[in-house]
């Protein structure tokens, strides 16, 4: 008969550290990222689509527009 006790605690055991394993992994990129983020500026520039544009306003196509 299969000893379900075991089982049970092999599995919970192995998904338990898989868990961990993830968190690890997730912090250390997490870190990865803020460690580059101290280094970097980055500007954002805040679009009003609604708003029109006046008689002689050229836009570049290089400008890229938030997403709504």
């Amino acid at each position: 008969m299969a000893n379900y006790s075991e089982m049970y605690h092999i599995l919970f055991n192995k998904i338990t550290d898989i868990i961990e394993e993830l968190q690890d992994i997730q912090r250390q990129t997490e870190e990865m990222y803020l460690q580059c983020q101290k280094h970097e500026t980055i500007a954002l520039k805040v679009y009003n689509i609604n708003q029109s544009k006046h008689v002689g306003d050229t836009v570049k196509n290089t400008e890229k527009r938030p997403l709504r």
